[in-house]
């Protein structure tokens, strides 16, 4: 579409120009026919890339997948982020399908993260395929958790130098 609106601009601009090249009268009626060579060849090209992408059904494609990805779906619903430790903080967290910026959308308790000392605010969730880690990552896509799979349906994130307990993801109970 910005290719057609971009072509039809070029041709309103080169039709003024050949039209003000002209003295009065002089074949101004073949220029509004008649688009220079250039301009024919940018519309047909734009034409076979909108009839490259145009979708069967006729509607427009959102870039968002039509069935939800099987991983997610299995991790989406009622989880647990808690540390790892007697009396640790315990925070509910829902995971969604809901595709957003970055992953998927998720809710929680925002007070309760805040007590998990993380290193911003949670926007969004993704499994990473590579490890098949659950990322939780912040507004601009930055990994603020990365909880590596432990078994089956656990994920969890060891003691390091500059937290004081493990940080444990699991279905509610």
């Amino acid at each position: 579409m910005r290719r057609a609106a971009l072509a039809s601009c070029l041709i309103a601009v080169l039709v003024s120009l050949v039209a003000c090249s002209r003295s009065p009268g002089e074949g101004a009626e073949t220029t509004a026919v008649n688009p220079p060579a250039l301009v024919e060849e940018a519309l047909s090209s734009d034409d076979q890339v909108a009839d490259q992408q145009a979708p069967v059904d006729g509607a427009a494609d959102d870039g968002i997948a039509d069935e939800p990805d099987p991983t997610i779906a299995g991790l989406a619903g009622s989880w647990s982020l808690w540390e790892d430790t007697e009396g640790g903080t315990v925070c509910p967290i829902e995971l969604k399908e809901t595709p957003v910026l970055g992953g998927h959308a998720r809710e929680v308790d925002q007070a309760c993260v805040e007590q998990l000392d993380l290193a911003g605010d949670m926007h969004a969730w993704f499994v990473d395929e590579r490890d098949r880690s659950l990322v939780i990552v912040d507004a601009t896509r930055q990994a603020i958790v990365r909880l590596p799979r432990s078994g089956g349906t656990e994920f969890y994130l060891p003691r390091e130098a500059g937290r004081r307990y493990g940080l444990m993801l699991s279905p509610a109970r």
